[in-house]
């Protein structure tokens, strides 16, 4: 996903063009050079042109539907205004840059011709097919192609069914980078799937393969029954797969599993496989009155899901599995195992049955009897 379009540079680029036709008021003013040849650029109305001094600045006016043409680039505005001092290009009230079916529309517009620059402000938003971006601040630095925007960004890609909100954002389309801050969102809805969110304080996007979405700082993740939380994690958007990072901890409904790190493989908005790697722990509770917990451990845990339910969870390296024995009518007490590795089997997200594989030992401890801590 790009957070921002090429097209903002396109128009950006054009907008000194402006200052052609304004200079047919009389004065002896060089237009603008532009970064490439472009064509014939076109004023075809505007309601009155006029040239003013103001404070000893000679400043070219069009007011009034101004609307002119560079090329394939339509550019409407109420006023516009070349500052020849400053080489500064103000277009003002309903800005609208328009070239087939991309488009940019602005309260107002001001380039700066020696740098350069250019600042959108006002309700900015920027169309491309099926892309959208809305900010009330757009910067565009032709030089380097570079945008950024603040005070709110808010991006939408329709075909992908994704919208990203945050504080501000920065594109860099040729290095195929670009990032948002600030209590950033995504949100994927994707039809007849649970809808995915991602929540941290920074999001960035890779678009080079293997495209990926990085989240920073108080990351969470959240789709259907999945609850996921780390201070940071990258998703692989092709491979439908994230990586956790820093005391990863994710719930699937009563399941919980926490780690060193974690992967999770999604696949059609579902949960598949949750992989815990370095000092791993997965949880869940033994019965819905005593509290207590059926807990495994061990240097990697593996948990496979089933149309949203954990089927098997394997305890690989140092596994040790403590749960609860409670025989109807018979004896009670929690059952501690130690092995290379242990299976634990679930039928409906209850325990069914256990297997216990290489170097297994094992103790029983009665109601009432305590075992030894881990």
């Amino acid at each position: 996903m790009k957070p921002f379009t090429g097209i903002v540079g396109l128009f950006f680029c054009n907008v000194a063009f402006l200052v052609c036709p304004l200079a047919s008021g009389g004065a002896d003013v060089p237009a603008p050079q532009p970064a490439k040849n472009s064509e014939r650029f076109e004023l075809l109305h505007a309601d009155l042109t006029r040239v003013e001094v103001e404070n000893g600045v000679l400043l070219q006016i069009l007011e009034g539907h101004v609307h002119a043409r560079q090329d394939t680039l339509e550019i409407f505005c109420d006023r516009a205004v070349y500052n020849q001092l400053l080489h500064r290009v103000e277009l003002e009230g309903h800005v609208l840059l328009q070239r087939g079916d991309e488009q940019m529309q602005a309260d107002r517009v001001t380039y700066y011709q020696e740098e350069q620059k250019a600042i959108a402000t006002g309700k900015v938003e920027v169309l491309r097919k099926d892309r959208l971006l809305r900010t009330p601040y757009l910067e565009y630095y032709y030089q380097e192609d570079r945008s950024l925007a603040r005070g709110g960004v808010y991006i939408e890609n329709k075909e992908k069914h994704v919208v990203v909100t945050a504080e501000a954002g920065e594109h860099l389309p040729a290095k195929k980078w670009s990032y948002v801050i600030g209590h950033a969102h995504l949100v994927q809805a994707l039809p007849e799937q649970d809808t995915l969110h991602i929540f941290a304080r920074r999001l960035e996007f890779r678009d080079e393969k293997p495209r990926r979405a990085i989240a920073q700082d108080s990351v969470q993740i959240l789709q259907g029954s999945l609850e996921a939380r780390c201070d940071s994690a990258v998703y692989f958007l092709d491979q439908e797969l994230a990586h956790l990072e820093g005391a990863p901890v994710a719930k699937q409904g009563n399941h919980t599993g926490r780690g060193n790190r974690m992967v999770i493989q999604f696949r059609e908005g579902e949960v598949q496989q949750i992989s815990i790697l370095g000092k791993a722990v997965f949880e869940f509770p033994a019965d819905s009155l005593s509290g207590q917990v059926n807990r495994l451990t061990g240097k990697t845990i593996l948990a496979f899901f089933e149309s949203g339910n954990v089927r098997q969870v394997r305890a690989i390296g140092q596994a040790r599995s403590r749960y609860l024995f409670n025989e109807s009518g018979g004896e009670k007490g929690i059952n501690v195992a130690t092995a290379d590795t242990i299976k634990v089997f679930l039928v409906h997200n209850q325990l069914d049955s256990i297997a216990v594989l290489g170097g297994a030992e094992g103790s029983f401890y009665p109601e009432g009897v305590v075992p030894p801590p881990e």
